[in-house]
């Protein structure tokens, strides 16, 4: 191999903004900067880059990261307690293994907004609250440089919990390239792909606008109806306090459930599998709902899989109601596990030059089907709307 030439990296239909290249420079000559879709791609400084190529080798797409070979277990789950049940997107699964780890003097990293409204990767110790990094978000996460950060932890001897997108965790993996690797654990999630940065940025200001108030917190699956992804969302308001989104304010969101925001990279994710690196995936639990009641269902269930055999043995620890189920039960009922998705025809590079209510009306919508669906909601409420649907079925 020719050191003296220039890294090749991912072009922007391949890479997912992991950022183990950036972090694996030791010139910082690479810098991830967004592509004209608005999400994080790196960037080479030919005048900063010494040709190390320890960029390419960082990369879970230009070297594969090998996956767990268990045969995975599979488990509908949820918190035991109710607040934290309540306060996470499904189950509260998530929240239980942090707890864990943080008994045990670690550290927890996960995905949360930081004043600025932007979504980073954020590090979580003994006292302080998971309420920030807990609930799904429905955007592409700023890396920074946590692995860099997670190394250190790992070398001193700490405990770790990685969470986030199956790919951000198979990058973590090809970053740290098989070392100190006896005290992390990793958690993915069963993703449906994520949408472009700055169009949600360009949704914020549209709100900030609207509501003439800045928001500094924004909650993608509100929950006062139980888990449903595209009746409503929130925003908190610095002066307003917390608004509850329908319809044409939760436009975002619906174009994000139609598939039309997403990265072209989502629908041909190499990490879409039953055997995966992480140690444990989590997602929501559509299948089996006949076992369980109404009530259960609209507090939120989650799906809890098994990778690895670390993550097997982290689950008596857990404060949750376990019960093993068949995998098949989550391949048939959330496809979004194995499958990949059908890319839309819409042009993201084009519609984050546009102002975001032309976007709204042009693509993303409400239908009659969503209008039905709110307006019921709103009217007999979560729980009884959850309590109609499994008599009817």
């Amino acid at each position: 191999m020719d050191k003296k030439r220039l890294p090749v990296l991912c072009d922007s239909d391949s890479c997912m903004g992991c950022s183990s290249c950036a972090q694996a420079c030791p010139r910082d000559a690479i810098e991830m900067n967004f592509n004209s879709e608005g999400f994080y791609n790196p960037f080479v400084n030919p005048d900063k880059c010494i040709r190390c190529l320890r960029c390419e080798k960082s990369c879970p797409i230009l070297n594969p990261i090998q996956n767990n070979r268990i045969a995975p277990k599979a488990y509908v789950a949820w918190h035991k307690d109710s607040n934290v049940r309540y306060d996470s997107s499904s189950g509260g699964v998530f929240s239980s293994f942090a707890e864990v780890v943080l008994r045990q003097g670690g550290v927890i990293w996960g995905a949360g907004f930081d004043d600025k409204m932007v979504l980073a990767y954020q590090c979580v110790e003994l006292g302080r609250s998971l309420s920030h990094i807990r609930r799904s978000k429905y955007i592409q996460a700023y890396v920074g440089d946590p692995f860099m950060q997670i190394q250190n932890q790992l070398v001193a001897g700490r405990k770790v919990l990685f969470c986030g997108t199956p790919c951000h965790v198979a990058g973590l993996y090809a970053y740290l390239r098989g070392n100190n690797l006896d005290n992390l654990l990793t958690v993915d999630f069963i993703c449906h792909g994520v949408p472009s940065i700055q169009l949600f940025k360009n949704y914020i200001h549209w709100l900030e606008i609207k509501y003439k108030d800045r928001i500094i917190d924004f909650n993608f699956r509100e929950k006062r109806f139980g888990i449903n992804y595209n009746v409503g969302t929130s925003a908190t308001f610095l002066h307003k306090k917390k608004k509850f989104l329908y319809l044409e304010d939760n436009s975002y969101t619906l174009g994000y459930c139609r598939g039309m925001s997403i990265h072209k990279t989502c629908s041909q994710c190499h990490f879409r599998s039953v055997y995966r690196p992480s140690d444990i995936t989590m997602g929501d639990f559509h299948g089996l709902k006949k076992m369980y009641p109404s009530i259960e269902q609209y507090k939120g269930l989650s799906c809890l899989i098994v990778n690895s055999r670390k993550g097997e043995d982290i689950l008596k620890f857990l404060n949750l109601d376990l019960m093993e189920i068949p995998l098949e039960s989550i391949i048939k009922t959330n496809p979004s596990y194995t499958k990949n998705l059908d890319p839309k025809s819409i042009d993201l590079e084009c519609i984050i030059e546009i102002p975001y209510e032309k976007v709204q009306s042009r693509y993303f919508r409400p239908n009659v089907g969503d209008r039905i669906k709110v307006l019921t909601m709103r009217v007999l409420g979560g729980r009884l709307t959850y309590m109609l649907r499994s008599l009817m079925k």
